[in-house]
C-alpha cells in the first residue's frame, strides 16, 4: 500500500466485509486531561451521502479511518439493488 500511494498513485481494491472501519471524531473536544478523542465509533451509513441512485444501483462515496493501516481512505459502497 505504501509503496503504490509513495508514487501518488490511487490504491483501487476491495475490502473484507468485516473490515474494521471507524469514523472520524468531528465534535467538540470535551475539556479534560489525556489525548483528544479520534475516532467516533464503527461506520454508519446513515450519514453517508448519496452520490447516483440509479435503478439497479446506489454509491455511497466517504473518507474513513483504517486503524489496521493507519490511514484516512476513500471507501466507495456500491450498492446493486435486485440482485
Amino acid at each position: 500500500m505504501q509503496i503504490v500511494t509513495g508514487y501518488g498513485l490511487p490504491l483501487v481494491t476491495t475490502l473484507q466485509r468485516n473490515a474494521n472501519l471507524c469514523d472520524r471524531f468531528e465534535g467538540v473536544h470535551p475539556k479534560r486531561r489525556g489525548p483528544k478523542q479520534k475516532l467516533d465509533g464503527k461506520v454508519d451509513f446513515e450519514r453517508w451521502i448519496l452520490v447516483t441512485a440509479q435503478e439497479r444501483e446506489r454509491v455511497l462515496p466517504c473518507v474513513l479511518y483504517a486503524p489496521h493501516f493507519e490511514r484516512d481512505p476513500r471507501v466507495v459502497v456500491m450498492h446493486r439493488l435486485n440482485h
